[in-house]
């Protein structure tokens, strides 16, 4: 027979049930003092009493982790997309390489919706959802541009446009 160890949910704010271990948050140093209910419970509590304070420490953790940050905006949004398979370690991946898998080029992090910041690209726009098979992380100016274009449609646009910027930078060249 096997039994699950139990745990006292105390310190001040706990409920003071004895519970089951599974009903703790696992932390480094062991086991959460509060059950998750009240931790979650006294969260808001905190959140309640003092908001700007928990704004202030959001800010600052989105400013000294901008990767992570834009990663869990990148989940959400996918996920928000209709289904998905993508996690943060599929994205965390991606955005560890530091490069749009269309161009090469490096992402900027620090500023939403900045032009070479990452985005999630269905490479089929027809399929549904965002699915790891059928996703890549591009710069969100070439996603942005490609709509819901189809990958080749797209590529001829790309070197349409570059062929253009080329001819028309050799020419202010000459001038």
């Amino acid at each position: 027979m096997i039994v699950e160890a139990t745990k006292l949910c105390g310190g001040k704010h706990g409920c003071g049930q004895v519970l089951p271990v599974s009903e703790f948050t696992y932390t480094k140093t062991g086991f959460d003092t509060y059950c998750q209910e009240c931790k979650r419970a006294k969260s808001k509590r905190c959140y309640a009493e003092n908001p700007d304070r928990h704004r202030g420490y959001v800010k600052q953790w989105e400013q000294d982790n901008p990767i992570a940050h834009k990663a869990n905006n990148l989940k959400k949004s996918a996920h928000n997309a209709g289904p998905s398979d993508i996690d943060l370690d599929w994205i965390m991946e991606r955005l560890d390489r530091g490069v749009c898998e269309k161009s090469g080029e490096p992402f900027v992090y620090g500023q939403d919706r900045h032009p070479g910041g990452p985005s999630i690209d269905r490479i089929d726009a027809t399929q549904p959802g965002h699915m790891k098979d059928n996703c890549r992380v591009i710069l969100w100016c070439l996603n942005s541009f490609k709509g819901t274009a189809s990958e080749e449609v797209f590529d001829e646009y790309l070197e349409k446009i570059s062929a253009a910027f080329v001819k028309r930078r050799q020419a202010q060249c000459q001038d």
